[in-house]
């Protein structure tokens, strides 16, 4: 293991580096989770085009709830504020709600929606569902004027039926989800920005000489790989615990292998990441060149730090080819839904393609270069 140790050595000797890969993961993940913390209050906006009784009384529920309710003065205005994040989930009521329940039509005039189905929307939908069903229960009573219906709906806010209940979603897997895309994310991050040290050597010919003694580039690039799988792990159990600290929950049984099975992974395609560009870049200024390259698509583009469903159709579209999107889709289905045992061999054999592939090409890139080993 002379590369390994050799990096080893170089990486832990390089202080800003050694601090930088232990402690900016916790830095982040805690200044993220105070912000979480702080706006965690879950925001409806609601477009009321129908102003009667029924939509009046839907407003009040909520507002009787954990939730802040944001009135809107049309649907585009909603929109808006649903894809800057002011409100989490929005409600449009269609105009003439009352008299369309009274006449007990079959289709719905209450919309919901989000950018993402979470703990709390969830839910919401399903409770926006069964205050359409209870108020069209009453209205399928005969009454002989709208102030038996009116009193009818006052009874109704009496009944055990009630959507006055406290919507916090489950808070720490919401916390959790957004916590652990972070630190995926800085994880990539930091293991990218590692390869720049291989750069460095390769530019100064430490690497050809490398090459050119006993040690076989294979050998080379399998020590270096295990080197920056190793880095990426150690981060993540520290984040992973420090997460787990903050907000105290304890991942265990098959969670905890699934989770833990999909970051090792996911690590090891960050590591081929890396070992592309340095296979790739003949010096530091094609290597720097190519980091923005790397990093804003995979970074920017994978929902590590913001909701993939805010981008655009083709964006998302591109984006579900990247390693850094399939660890966030992974976490999310295995935290909030659990992941079946077809969903988890899914992505493990999107992680391994992406593996093979990038392994069959640092070879083919070694190879073109024709470094031979003495």
């Amino acid at each position: 293991m002379k590369i390994f140790n050799f990096y080893l050595y170089r990486i832990s000797r390089n202080w800003i580096m050694f601090l930088l890969v232990l402690c900016l993961p916790a830095v982040h993940i805690y200044t993220t989770y105070l912000q979480y913390q702080t706006n965690f209050q879950y925001r409806i906006g609601v477009v009321d085009q129908s102003k009667d009784e029924l939509s009046k009384l839907l407003i009040e529920q909520l507002s009787k709830s954990n939730v802040r309710v944001e009135q809107s003065g049309g649907v585009k205005e909603l929109e808006d504020k649903l894809i800057k994040n002011e409100v989490q989930y929005a409600i449009v009521i269609e105009q003439g709600l009352q008299q369309d329940v009274m006449d007990n039509m079959s289709y719905a005039k209450i919309r919901g929606f989000s950018l993402t189905d979470d703990g709390t929307s969830i839910p919401l939908k399903l409770k926006l569902n069964s205050f359409l069903s209870a108020t069209k229960t009453i209205a399928a009573i005969s009454f002989e004027d709208i102030n038996d219906f009116s009193a009818a709906l006052e009874r109704l806010k009496q009944s055990s039926f009630t959507i006055a209940e406290q919507y916090q979603g489950n808070k720490a897997k919401d916390t959790y989800v957004g916590l652990v895309n972070v630190l995926a994310f800085d994880i990539f991050f930091l293991l990218v920005s590692i390869s720049l040290i291989f750069l460095k050597d390769k530019e100064r010919g430490i690497y050809e000489r490398i090459l050119v003694s006993p040690i076989t580039p294979i050998v080379y690039y399998i020590q270096s790989t295990i080197l920056f799988v190793l880095i990426g792990m150690v981060q993540f159990f520290i984040g992973h615990g420090f997460i787990n600290f903050l907000i105290g929950t304890k991942v265990t049984g098959p969670h905890f292998l699934h989770i833990n099975i999909g970051i090792l992974l996911y690590v090891a395609c960050l590591a081929i990441i890396g070992q592309i560009i340095v296979a790739v870049s003949k010096n530091s200024k094609i290597g720097f060149s190519l980091l923005p390259v790397v990093v804003l698509p995979l970074g920017m583009l994978s929902g590590q730090l913001w909701p993939r469903e805010i981008m655009p159709t083709i964006l998302q579209q591109i984006s579900s080819l990247f390693p850094t999107s399939w660890i966030v889709m992974f976490n999310k289905s295995e935290v909030l839904f659990g992941l079946s045992s077809g969903e988890f061999l899914k992505y493990s054999a999107y992680f391994t393609t992406f593996l093979c592939l990038g392994i069959l090409l640092v070879y083919l890139v070694v190879k073109k270069d024709g470094v031979k080993s003495a």
